[in-house]
């Protein structure tokens, strides 16, 4: 038997390797600050240290004005920047973003695809699903295609602008 990443010994490492960007897991009932500071007190972190560490990203990202909103009055890129405020709470060595741009109005996908390529600039690790390959092939530096579950192909690209 080989291992795989839900095993229960790697349970404690997911929150702090791997940030998932997924707008549709945000917690109805939580505000963007308390969905966003859950994911560092899940790791242990004191409430007040997430919570600062929370509204830091919420600066970053532009929406400190939003930290009080709950998901429900969020707009489709409000949401998807508090996910992407989750996703980097605890500093992972790997961001994950699934279709980030996929239910967004064009503007709002490109305040986020901005957002993601500037991480990347500096360094963070990211990897994209997309079913848009404009979107992969302006800043993958690999692409990997997949059909029926299995690899179709793979390239090295260099970003475009």
């Amino acid at each position: 038997m080989g291992f795989t990443f839900a095993d229960r010994c790697a349970a404690p490492h997911r929150p702090r390797d791997a940030g998932p960007c997924i707008s549709g897991m945000l917690i109805d009932d939580l505000s963007a600050l308390d969905n966003v500071a859950l994911a560092a007190q899940l790791t242990g972190t004191p409430s007040r240290q997430a919570r600062r560490r929370a509204l830091e990203l919420f600066d970053e990202l532009g929406i400190a004005d939003r930290r009080n909103a709950y998901p429900a009055v969020l707009s489709g890129g409000e949401r998807q920047r508090v996910a992407v405020a989750r996703a980097l709470m605890n500093r992972p060595a790997l961001l994950l973003a699934d279709e980030p741009t996929g239910a967004l109005d064009s503007r709002s996908g490109e305040q986020v695809m901005d957002l993601l390529l500037d991480l990347n600039q500096i360094g963070q690790t990211l990897i994209l699903v997309t079913h848009d390959e404009h979107l992969a092939r302006r800043c993958a530096s690999r692409l990997v295609e997949f059909a029926d579950g299995r690899v179709t192909g793979e390239h090295t690209l260099e970003p475009s602008a």
